[in-house]
């Protein structure tokens, strides 16, 4: 098995009482390509109190995650659509309302 050596940086992250530094690991060069590791790719992490394994995810997983990713696209756009519908009625009753005419009742009206 091959070896890198990484150093373990930090990043800032602002929280409500200020900033706080928090370990970051960054992992870049053609050799994740050459393991399998492509750019856009998810990977799987798996830890313990051991370390950190990561790697690609299995043809499976990747058509587990397509999935979901495709479900909650759906799920956002049959909300919008309801959303959109909605207004679209309420548009509709104002602009029935706004087109009738005032004369049309003025008949009935007893002066």
């Amino acid at each position: 098995m091959k070896q890198k050596k990484i150093k373990v940086q930090y990043k800032s992250r602002a929280t409500a009482r200020g900033y706080t530094s928090m370990p970051m690991i960054q992992m870049t060069g053609n050799w994740l390509e050459s393991l399998g590791f492509s750019i856009g790719d998810t990977v799987m992490m798996e830890y313990d109190e051991s370390g950190i394994r990561i790697r690609p995810l299995s043809l499976e997983e990747q058509a587990e995650a397509k999935k979901a990713e495709l479900e909650l696209s759906i799920r956002r756009k049959q909300k919008e659509l309801k959303s959109m519908q909605k207004r679209s009625g309420a548009e509709r009753r104002k602009n029935v309302m706004v087109a009738e005419s005032a004369s049309r009742y003025s008949d009935t009206v007893p002066v």
